[in-house]
């Protein structure tokens, strides 16, 4: 009788895939620490020092936590064994959202999970990336919970205890990592522009699931930020929020309506030159380019294929579709003027069009 980790079968393949290829494709930087300024400020004061004032203030809390009870992570190769772990209930998520049945697309999926180039940057922030994958487990977390609560519960206590605890989820998962948040609004339309163009799910149920996930992710957001200058001031004392590289302390920067309007043309420009634009290291070599080119072509032939027998309208709404998720998938360029950071975020790029493959 073989040892399953989960009842469904292709959730096990999900989870042993994620972590064979994580071992195997990190296994050099486990052995072989690669010493940053974050590295050396956090080996005499814990994991995760610092955090709180640019935003990340329960991010600092599950440090301090850890670091009181004695859990001082000071080998990498412990540290990124833990983010690896980690790592494999994101893909068995990732998995269940989707429901992915395909053996070869869930292995592609999960090695995807754990090999992208704009993920595995954060494996040279030994003690950090705990931190920042973390985020991203209760980012996809968030999503999933969002995508199968019952919206129809004719128990409106339950309903509202449910938006509750998604809305403080979704507060505390920024409150590790912002990088969460296109993280999450990645997951949530595709999931809306997969069941449109092969469920055949309806405009109107479209719309109102959006509406009701806005309004959630919303709240969650305004309570974020109510505890970020909370624990900030009474906490851990800090009169300054640094910000986020370019954020405001509010997380949301003051824009005039021009800029907005060009952050918008490149938050959608980035994803779609990818493949020719060297852009955070993802696509760097001819052949890299070649691979990205020839997944976007796939995926546009495909989705044009997926959507021949829709009406017009449909249609236009299934490009609507893409489009936003193009936004949320880059959606950081909206937060933050100044550096970006893609960890984890352009490997959506990659997931979403296998999914949609």
């Amino acid at each position: 009788m073989t040892f399953q980790l989960f009842k469904n079968r292709n959730l096990n393949i999900a989870f042993i895939a994620t972590f064979i290829v994580g071992i195997f494709t990190h296994i050099y930087v486990m052995v072989n620490p690669i010493f940053n300024d974050d590295s050396l400020k956090v080996r005499n004061n814990g994991m995760f020092t610092g955090g709180a004032g640019q935003g990340r203030w329960f991010g600092e809390i599950i440090s301090n936590i850890a670091v009181f009870f004695g859990y001082i992570i000071t080998v990498p190769f412990f540290a990124y064994f833990i983010c690896i772990l980690i790592l494999s209930l994101v893909s068995v998520l990732i998995i269940k959202i989707f429901d992915i049945k395909n053996n070869i697309v869930i292995v592609f999926i999960s090695s995807l999970v754990v090999t992208s180039t704009s993920l595995v940057q954060i494996f040279s922030y030994d003690y950090v990336s705990i931190i920042i994958v973390l985020s991203i487990f209760f980012g996809v977390l968030t999503s999933y919970i969002l995508i199968n609560i019952n919206y129809n519960v004719e128990n409106i206590k339950i309903l509202l205890l449910n938006y509750i605890f998604i809305i403080i989820l979704f507060a505390f998962t920024i409150g590790i990592y912002q990088i969460s948040i296109p993280i999450v609004l990645s997951i949530l339309v595709l999931d809306l522009l997969v069941k449109f163009v092969f469920n055949n799910i309806s405009i109107n149920y479209v719309i109102k699931r959006g509406m009701c996930y806005i309004v959630i992710l919303v709240i969650g957001l305004v309570l974020y930020i109510m505890l970020n200058k909370f624990v900030n001031m009474h906490i851990f004392n800090n009169d300054f929020l640094g910000g986020f590289y370019g954020m405001s302390e509010n997380v949301i920067p003051q824009y005039t309506l021009d800029t907005i309007f060009k952050l918008f043309v490149k938050c959608v420009s980035v994803p779609i030159f990818l493949p020719f634009i060297n852009y955070a290291g993802i696509a760097t070599t001819l052949f890299a380019k070649l691979i990205v080119l020839l997944i976007y072509v796939l995926t546009i032939v495909l989705f044009a294929y997926c959507i021949k027998d829709k009406s017009l309208v449909e249609k236009l709404f299934s490009l609507f579709l893409a489009f936003l998720l193009i936004v949320a998938v880059n959606f950081q360029r909206i937060m933050i003027t100044g550096s970006i950071q893609t960890r984890m975020t352009f490997s959506l790029v990659f997931i979403c069009s296998t999914i949609l493959n």
